[in-house]
């Protein structure tokens, strides 16, 4: 989403940039020793800080005591702490410092906390709430801050432009010691009576019971909540800020990391209506923890569709070869996760059969032609991509066939194959792009990608519980 004008709904305690920093680097079996240096933080970098002067370095001792050491010298950390010259405290989190000389090093971490608290320097530390921002989060709610405006007639006495804030914000959501709030930060701005702005940016807040570390909360709300927002509404989202904080804090961490901008973004009318999301909350009375919390659990039961899908839909400028592969390996997965029980079943009597079928076999056949022939049958039980696909589209509130077969690499495969089913089609096609055995059209696979990624998209909408009014959303072409 774009920023809507120059004030910023969102205020952040700290900006990207370089810090001068004192930082306290350990020593085994010692205390800390405190060395200067500097602490950057740059977008879609990782947190790095170099180090200067008197560092502890591992000497050797010759027996006429002669020091010596090799470089560089690798140390890896759990936290590395250090405190700001502004006074402000850093924690650099699961990382490495490398001493490259005597007097110098330079460490990097997975992540950087900055606080007006002092950290701990051996154990991270933990948080019960957390609030963060991910672009598109408003279309996939539905909840708008302002309810109504007015504006006067070119002939009233009195001028007033008004705006009236829904009392209905913001959502709140519980759950087994889970809290999720979602709501928007709004700020204005009168410009010495020549302008009159007023912002709003979204917040979701999240509050456990048990308080976990960033990296953890980062990994087990943040990023995921990512990931469904990129899914549901068809496009790349970037996580914007991450706060933490805990009841005993007066004030907010901030988590800096390689995927979190440090650009709070303010709701834009256009940008939110733009994105035309598969599930909105409040339309389909659905609430937004339930949807991240089924997220979870597909994901904590490595469901396929979140391994392949999931984890593509954050992913921007693939290849349509890419996509088609992508799209079909994920109703495949999910097709075998859903029917696993029943394809266990298959292939139990599969096994019965075979086994017997050898049986007989050895009291007909010379032991040599027994032997190629358990080599070469079959283990597994016959299954195939056409069949996955079949059942995928006849299950669908919306078929898509008749999409597929205007496809243009579809019809080319079909005449290839002499006519027969799309769903063999397509097989044939996956196998071809698997291979390398035959090539297609670019423009031709990003037709067809449009239309799977449609189709996978449903799926996920239909695996998170939504209604199937949002499932025919998803399907139907924007």
């Amino acid at each position: 989403m774009t920023s809507g004008g120059d004030v910023r709904a969102v205020k952040l305690p700290f900006e990207l940039g370089e810090y001068l920093c004192t930082w306290r680097l350990p020593v085994e079996g010692g205390e800390a020793v405190e060395a200067p240096g500097m602490l950057a933080l740059e977008a879609r970098r990782w947190p790095t800080g170099d180090v200067y002067g008197d560092v502890p370095i591992q000497w050797s001792v010759t027996p006429s005591g002669e020091r010596s050491a090799g470089f560089p010298q690798q140390r890896e950390f759990d936290v590395l702490t250090g405190r700001l010259s502004s006074g402000a405290h850093v924690a650099l989190l699961n990382g490495g410092v490398s001493y490259l000389m005597p007097n110098q090093g330079r460490a990097r971490g997975s992540a950087a906390m900055l606080s007006l608290e002092p950290f701990g320097e051996t154990d991270p530390r933990l948080y019960s709430r957390v609030e963060f921002q991910v672009e598109g989060i408003e279309a996939l709610v539905g909840a708008r801050p302002i309810k109504s405006a007015s504006f006067p007639a070119p002939s009233a006495d009195v001028k007033t432009w008004s705006a009236t804030i829904d009392d209905g914000l913001p959502r709140k959501w519980e759950s087994d010691g889970v809290s999720m709030t979602y709501g928007f930060n709004g700020r204005f701005r009168v410009g010495r009576g020549y302008e009159f702005q007023l912002a709003f940016g979204p917040v979701i807040t999240i509050e456990v019971d048990q308080p976990l570390s960033a990296i953890e909360w980062y990994r087990c709300w943040v990023y995921p909540m990512r990931e469904m927002v990129s899914v549901l509404t068809r496009a790349p989202r970037l996580v914007t800020f991450v706060l933490l904080a805990d009841a005993t804090m007066n004030t907010k961490d901030q988590l800096f990391g390689w995927d979190i901008t440090q650009d709070p973004r303010n709701s834009v009318d256009r940008a939110v209506n733009d994105a035309n999301p598969a599930i909105v909350c409040d339309r389909d009375n659905v609430s937004l923890l339930s949807l991240a919390l089924e997220w979870d659990e597909l994901a904590a039961n490595e469901h396929p569709i979140i391994e392949t899908y999931g984890r593509m839909a954050t992913q921007g400028d693939q290849h349509p070869r890419s996509r088609v592969l992508n799209l079909i390996q994920a109703l495949e997965g999910s097709f075998g996760h859903e029917r696993q029980a029943e394809l266990e079943e298959r292939q139990a009597r599969h096994d019965v059969r075979r086994s017997e079928f050898l049986d007989r076999m050895k009291r007909l056949l010379p032991a040599d032609d027994v032997k190629y022939l358990k080599r070469t049958l079959m283990k597994r039980a016959p299954s195939g991509l056409a069949q996955v696909l079949s059942a995928t589209f006849d299950a669908p509130p919306v078929d898509v066939r008749d999409e597929v077969l205007g496809c243009q690499a579809v019809q080319a495969r079909m005449e290839a194959n002499g006519g027969g089913r799309v769903e063999d089609a397509l097989a044939n096609i996956r196998n071809d792009l698997s291979h390398g055995s035959r090539g297609y059209d670019a423009h031709d696979l990003d037709e067809l990608a449009k239309i799977l990624d449609r189709v996978v998209r449903a799926e996920v909408v239909r695996l998170l519980g939504a209604p199937e009014e949002a499932v025919v959303r998803a399907l139907t072409p924007t």
